[in-house]
Order: C-alpha cells, then sequence, then structure tokens
C-alpha cells in the first residue's frame, strides 16, 4: 500500500454547534463536522445530544476544508499497514498550513506502540 494510500481526506460541509450540559449545569460549547464521505452528504459518525444539550446552529466552513483520517492498524496486527481503522488526525484547510499527515501518522502509531510497550 503506498504511504498517501494511509490517509483519507472527507470534505467538511459545515460544523454543528451544540452546547453540552454537566450535571451542575455548567455548559460546554462543542463543534462537530459535517462530513461528506462515499454515501454522499452522509456523515458517518453519530453526534450524541443529550436531553439538556442545545444545538445552537451550524456554522459554514470555508470550501477546501477537509477532515483528515489516518489508517490505524487493528490492534495485535500492529505491522499490518494496510488494514485497521482510520481515525481523525485533525482537519486541512485551503490555503492554510498544513501538516505532513504521514508524520502525525507515524508520530501517533509510535506513540501507541510506546504505550503498549509501558502496558507490558
Amino acid at each position: 500500500m503506498d504511504e498517501k494510500e494511509r490517509i483519507l481526506k472527507e470534505p467538511v460541509l459545515g460544523m454543528v454547534v451544540i452546547m453540552h450540559r454537566d450535571v451542575e449545569g455548567k455548559g460546554t460549547i462543542s463543534a462537530y463536522p459535517i462530513v461528506s464521505n462515499d454515501e454522499l452528504f452522509a456523515d458517518h459518525e453519530d453526534i450524541d445530544i443529550e436531553k439538556d444539550d442545545k444545538v445552537l446552529g451550524v456554522l459554514p466552513v470555508p470550501p477546501g476544508t477537509f477532515k483528515v483520517l489516518g489508517l490505524f492498524p487493528d490492534k495485535g496486527h500492529e505491522e499490518d499497514l494496510e488494514n485497521g481503522t482510520y481515525e481523525e488526525l485533525g482537519f486541512e484547510f485551503r490555503d492554510g498550513t498544513n501538516l505532513n499527515w504521514i508524520e502525525v501518522l507515524n508520530g501517533r502509531l509510535k506513540f501507541r506502540k510506546g504505550l503498549e510497550t509501558k502496558k507490558e
């Protein structure tokens, strides 16, 4: 597998802004991406909205905004870099200073491997 195939970029269509309330009633505002994937305009991630949460709105994002995912090997198959699960690495913006996503992915893989070594 080519290194670039280990990175997946999904167009972001907007951000849903939600205020979550904790048990003491304090609010935390979070934004969640609405992404377009192979199923076209279908966000493949659920956004948990609790009874006391409030959707504040939907924010537009600049054209050329992408959610970047990296392929992480399944547990127990760390050497198999062709299979696994795609997990979020960050966001990329057109005309922005963007990261080298392969380096980010490899750094996270190395970090996880270090954590697994410490557990043993």
